[in-house]
């Protein structure tokens, strides 16, 4: 294995990414008047997150590839606050790493399905869907147990590559640039 390998790997996991935004883009179509996330909502914008070793070469590769991060006085801000938010975020509250934010991102706000002892539980931002999710079709749902399994395993095929931890987490501010790094 070698440097195809982890190409393809990425290539699967951006695939993986795909279906997720098409989902995302369906049901905010049929939802519009449901889903109140817009740009700078960035209510569950929390520090602390963190990435697998794929979705870490992902963020990186997709960061390194397109313009700059902007430096901004947000990040400084909230250090010197003591917040608690993501540092990808802008002054304006929007993310920094849009296009290339992780999984888990991607699908806040959506209608959620996932296991809690054998019971399928649906669940979503609790500013959208103000009415509950019991109007909300089956198909609108998005599976977390199926994409956590696949992204389980595509980190696992990349980890057996590269040679990391397959269970380690980094840090999303360590996986794409820090405007807080380019200050002095």
């Amino acid at each position: 294995m070698g440097i195809d390998d982890r190409e393809g790997l990425l290539e699967r996991y951006r695939l993986l990414v795909g279906r997720v935004d098409a989902h995302a883009r369906r049901v905010a179509s049929a939802h519009a008047g449901q889903l109140r996330c817009r740009p700078g909502c960035a209510g569950c914008c929390r520090g602390g997150l963190t990435v697998s070793p794929i979705e870490a070469a992902a963020i990186a590769r997709r960061v390194s590839s397109g313009p700059a991060p902007p430096v901004g006085e947000r990040i400084l801000t909230v250090l010197d606050e003591g917040r608690d938010d993501c540092l990808q975020l802008d002054a304006a509250g929007r993310c920094r790493i849009y296009a290339a934010r992780p999984l888990v991102c991607r699908s806040h706000g959506l209608p959620l399905l996932f296991d809690v002892d054998g019971e399928q539980h649906g669940d979503a931002c609790p500013l959208n869907f103000e009415d509950g999710l019991d109007a909300v079709p089956p198909g609108d749902f998005l599976n977390q147990d199926t994409v956590h399994t696949i992204l389980a395993a595509l980190n696992a095929a990349w980890c057996a590559v590269t040679g990391e931890d397959p269970g380690e987490r980094r840090p999303l501010d360590e996986a794409a640039p820090r405007a807080v790094d380019s200050v002095e």
